[in-house]
């Protein structure tokens, strides 16, 4: 599932140039022209971006997820290379969510329950 975004300058600031992009401009079809990379101001994350149509257009979607660095790991490249060549069924896409959703939700009870054990043991040497 391909989520569009509005580019947004308050939010979104395009990194021009720069050794990364042109790796993705020459392993992408047709010169990769509609690959760009952001970093997302309010996350601080750098993020590979498509256009989903003309520029002017403002709508895109998030590529690749580099994290808080520019850098792309090989494990990232391979990731890209594979999104590029080999785009995800709908099938292993949906396990894919389902996979991030309960991920998420055992990070959640897990922080939960490591503020509970503290706030007990606060409790416990309060005494």
């Amino acid at each position: 599932m391909v989520i569009p975004c509005m580019f947004d300058e308050a939010q979104h600031e395009i990194i021009p140039g720069g050794e990364l992009i042109g790796w993705i401009r020459r392993k992408a079809p047709a010169g990769g022209r509609d690959f760009f990379i952001y970093h997302h101001r309010i996350h601080g994350t750098f993020v590979v971006g498509r256009w989903a149509q003309d520029r002017e257009m403002g709508i895109f979607t998030d590529f690749l997820n580099l994290g808080h660095s520019i850098n792309m790991t090989r494990q990232q490249a391979a990731e890209f290379l594979h999104r590029l060549y080999c785009p995800m069924s709908p099938e292993e896409m949906s396990r894919k969510i389902e996979q991030a959703n309960r991920d998420y939700t055992t990070e959640r009870i897990n922080g939960d329950g490591e503020e509970y054990d503290r706030k007990e043991e606060l409790l416990a040497n309060s005494d």
